[in-house]
């Protein structure tokens, strides 16, 4: 259920309670073995991808049948087609930028809210239930005076 084709077959029409589900689940890791092989004149340059990479980018989940990284916040909120959600990023020659660059990203970070939000009570419910309470409180004084 969580895992990227998974969220993508859904084509971001979740309910609530399926994303919940998502979000206690996390984000799948698998072991990726993306590999980049950049070759100039004097030598040939071989990156991969480490798996580590998951525990520095926390939002981060990778999908085996592409063989590519994606943003797990981003495919359960985001309505934006980025490479992040739609095909996988797979250029480790730029990773590091690109990471920083999305993570910094305005729908990112809403996306990212939102899941931290996922199944907490809203502020606003809180304050009116508040409110609700000091207003009964009051009726109640009155009533004694």
């Amino acid at each position: 259920m969580n895992s990227v084709q998974a969220i993508m077959r859904s084509h971001k029409i979740l309910t609530f309670q399926e994303k919940l589900a998502i979000k206690a689940l996390g984000p799948d890791r698998p072991n990726l073995v993306i590999e980049k092989v950049t070759k100039t004149e004097k030598r040939e340059y071989s990156r991969k991808v480490n798996n580590d990479i998951y525990n520095k980018y926390k939002w981060l989940c990778g999908c085996d049948v592409k063989n590519a990284l994606f943003c797990f916040p981003c495919l359960i909120f985001s309505f934006d087609v980025t490479v992040w959600t739609s095909t996988g990023f797979t250029d480790l020659a730029h990773l590091s930028e690109k990471l920083k660059k999305h993570e910094n990203s305005h729908s990112h970070k809403n996306a990212n809210i939102e899941l931290s939000m996922l199944g907490r009570v809203n502020i606003s419910t809180q304050l009116a239930i508040g409110i609700f309470i000091q207003i009964n409180r009051i009726i109640e004084f009155r009533h004694k005076l």
